[in-house]
């Protein structure tokens, strides 16, 4: 990561955790923009509570995408989006939004997601001992979360796409994955990985996802 992708960081104030999917490709410039995952005791904790930031991470997904799209140093027709894991279910909207001000990916991946994610958060409320806190966290997920519904924004975005998916995620619903793959319009390719969710220590398929990513872009963003 250079100076300048530190100082983009640093200025919009976001936390980095980059899973590097593009690998060291000579001219290609990774910018990290990630969320603060919220404490907690377990997962669904955890979940629950970043669930309370969904409309702030969109407004930092956005900012972000503009801001860089209209810096000296790099072709906006060039820029790619990489959302994975959780972020697949929250970029989306961010992404329609910010095709409203002119901006385009030149290619999208969307890896180890899906779509519907009142589906994917609303088990999680289960663990909730407290019924009356329970049926309040339920309610917000069926309201809130339907202004941020990824099948709902999917549809309005434009391709090329590539969808990687492990057949072994034990994290994302199979239907989940699946509504992502089939709200996406053509052109669009999908990678079935033989894997689990990703996971940083797993060189091999962490591998095998850069070589079809650095693919993918070689193919629809003319990168080096």
């Amino acid at each position: 990561m250079d100076q300048h992708e530190r100082h983009l960081l640093h200025k919009l104030k976001i936390p980095l955790f980059i899973i590097n999917l593009a690998g060291d490709v000579p001219g290609v410039h990774v910018v990290a923009l990630d969320y603060q995952v919220a404490s907690g005791n377990s997962l669904a904790e955890k979940i629950l509570a970043t669930a309370k930031h969904l409309f702030q991470i969109q407004a930092h997904i956005l900012i972000s995408l503009l801001w860089l799209a209209h810096q000296d140093e790099y072709d906006p027709s060039r820029i790619s989006i990489l959302n994975v894991s959780f972020g697949t279910f929250i970029a989306p909207l961010s992404l329609r939004a910010a095709s409203q001000f002119g901006f385009k990916s030149a290619a999208t991946i969307f890896a180890f997601g899906g779509a519907e994610i009142k589906n994917f958060i609303l088990p999680f409320s289960e663990n909730i001992i407290d019924s009356k806190a329970r049926e309040e966290w339920q309610r917000y997920i069926v309201n809130s979360l339907d202004l941020i519904e990824p099948s709902k924004q999917l549809k309005h975005l434009t391709g090329p796409f590539l969808v990687i998916r492990g057949l072994n995620d034990q994290v994302i619903p199979l239907a989940s994955s699946e509504a992502l793959e089939h709200s996406l319009s053509e052109p669009k390719e999908i990678l079935l990985l033989k894997t689990r969710h990703i996971n940083v220590n797993e060189s091999a398929t962490l591998q095998l996802m850069r070589e079809a990513v650095v693919a993918f872009l070689r193919k629809h963003a003319a990168i080096p």
